[in-house]
């Protein structure tokens, strides 16, 4: 089998994957606790002043072009018009949401490296009610739709998003013990008792092996022209100075010596603003012992709301498998001189492909994913078309003619499978 990685680094076999995939399959059977209306996506496309209607946009623009564009700081759009004073491109570039998701993904990767630990579970826990969640999932469904091959060539094992609504003030066992939990700018869209009580239940309760959470860095809105005391957001309900969330990180360690919280990290600069070190502080908080949570299971007040399925890597392990199976197909088969058939240029056997995929090592719910006519094409392939497609009576099949010997093409596809 071939190893390959799991996109944080580790490397992973094709039974791995199949495995996997196959729990994926189980999981996404289970019913869910509420199914969510459909958010008008409409409604979250940033207002402009001078924006137009999408729908009357020139050909080869549409209307999530233009949204992306907007949101990501590379349209044309006046910044004087944008009301998120974090969107403004002239502020951050890469915006400011990209560099707190690229500080997460590193801190995850170094925590990773350091531990030799996989990061298999990750808990995503925010506030309000779910209308952005909403939207994610369903453009990320829309996605995964139109760009479904694409993804099944990337490396990377198979991934489950579950979406979960509920109190994040009351912890659920299915939050425990997770691998890592992210909290990115939520604690100040609450009253500042409310975030302190959901960051002590994290550390003291859920228990996370790494626990990273930001928010803004209230002196930094001097950078945006705004007023002292003036909040970034109109829905936040306190921010920090630097000094006060230091406090709050040694007030932190002192209440759970069993993790280490390292001192405040910056993301997000603007030249000429060194002094204030960054427009958003972050915590890492990390696991030192071998600490299990003792929430009992059946304490799960969350509802399941949604859950999307990313096939990671299919393609390349669909190929492994196909050719495992041939090869354990061509030793048994027997390629019998009465049963070639004399028909066009040279004498050939035909075998229906369904022959091969028998021999198949992967559970039916990945098995049945693999495409009969693909299927064709990779043995094709790796036996540098010394096979043939032979589709009869709407039967697909290959045709391997008499001048082939079976050693000779057990020799090319392993050949060909030290190249890739």
């Amino acid at each position: 089998m071939t190893d390959v990685g799991d996109g944080w680094g580790s490397p992973y076999d094709d039974q791995t994957y199949v495995n996997a995939y196959d729990q994926l399959e189980i999981a996404l059977l289970e019913p869910l606790d509420r199914v969510l209306p459909l958010a008008n996506l409409e409604e979250f496309r940033p207002k402009f002043k001078n924006q137009q209607n999408p729908r009357q946009k020139k050909k080869g623009n549409s209307g999530d072009a233009e949204w992306k564009d907007a949101i990501y700081g590379f349209g044309t759009t006046d910044e004087s018009d944008i009301d998120d004073h974090e969107l403004r491109k002239n502020y951050f570039q890469p915006p400011l949401q990209v560099q707190r998701n690229s500080f997460v993904k590193n801190t995850l990767m170094d925590f990773k490296r350091s531990t030799q630990m996989d990061i298999n579970r990750l808990g995503i826990m925010g506030c309000g009610e779910m209308s952005l969640e909403r939207v994610g999932q369903q453009l990320l469904q829309k996605h995964l739709t139109q760009h479904g091959d694409i993804l099944s060539c990337e490396t990377g094992l198979p991934v489950l998003m579950r979406s979960y609504l509920g109190d994040i003030l009351e912890p659920d066992h299915r939050f425990a013990d997770l691998d890592a939990i992210v909290s990115l700018e939520v604690v100040e869209h609450i009253p500042l008792a409310d975030a302190k009580k959901f960051v002590n239940n994290v550390l003291g309760i859920l228990l996370p092996r790494i626990f990273i959470f930001s928010t803004p860095n209230h002196e930094y809105n001097a950078v945006f022209g705004m007023k002292p005391g003036e909040f970034r957001h109109d829905d936040h309900k306190f921010e920090m100075e630097r000094k006060e969330f230091a406090n709050w990180l040694e007030e932190l360690s002192i209440r759970f010596p069993h993790y280490r919280i390292d001192p405040p990290h910056f993301i997000g600069m603007t030249p000429g603003y060194k002094n204030l070190s960054g427009a958003s502080q972050a915590a890492v908080c990390r696991l030192q012992d071998d600490l299990n949570t003792t929430l009992p299971q059946e304490i799960t007040p969350y509802e399941s709301v949604g859950h999307v399925a990313c096939r990671l890597g299919s393609r390349m392990v669909a190929y492994n498998l196909v050719r495992q199976a041939f090869l354990e197909w061509v030793e048994k088969v027997d390629l019998c001189p009465t049963k070639l058939i004399n028909e066009g240029f040279l004498p050939y056997w035909n075998f229906a492909i369904s022959n091969i995929l028998h021999h198949l090592h992967a559970p039916i719910s990945f098995a049945s994913t693999i495409d009969e006519k693909v299927a064709i094409k990779y043995i094709q392939g790796m036996t540098s078309h010394k096979v043939h497609m032979d589709c009869v009576n709407g039967i697909n099949g290959i045709a391997i003619t008499k001048s082939q010997t079976k050693t000779d093409l057990i020799a090319t596809v392993r050949d060909n499978a030290k190249k890739i």
